[in-house]
């Protein structure tokens, strides 16, 4: 794919878009879900998240993220880990996410996040990382 930024020439990029569910597995936990545009020249992503939670009335939280990745091999085995922010869609300076989660490995990540600006972070830690297909 080829595509231009600044109208001062063309880049070659590859972007694949990806998902990810990020959650506990506990009942009642909250559970991230990702949907990235990964760009694999730049070892970048932008896309966007939503929770869901099993609670009434269910969050109402969404957020567009961006962020970098790193891959590296384990014993030839390919493990990625993404860490990225997120921000309020109608508000773009107001961040409401953060996360971290490691892809091929341990599928292991972690995340918190606002669902206003007068809450408190929520934080949850130890989750897997559920690859959408």
């Amino acid at each position: 794919m080829k595509y231009n930024i600044d109208n001062k020439g063309s880049k070659e990029s590859n972007i694949a878009k990806e998902e990810f569910i990020l959650t506990t597995g506990l009942l009642g936990a909250p559970a991230l879900h990702l949907q990235l545009n990964v760009d694999t020249t730049n070892s970048s992503f932008n896309g966007s998240a939503s929770i869901t939670q099993a609670i009434n009335p269910p969050p109402s939280f969404s957020s567009v993220v961006s962020g970098d990745y790193i891959t590296f091999l384990v014993r030839d085995t390919p493990i990625t880990i993404f860490s990225g922010r997120g921000y309020l869609l109608n508000t773009p300076l107001y961040e409401n996410l953060f996360f971290t989660f490691e892809a091929g490995g341990s599928n292991s990540g972690r995340f918190r996040y606002k669902t206003s600006i007068e809450s408190e972070w929520t934080i949850i830690e130890n989750t897997k990382v559920e690859e959408q297909k």
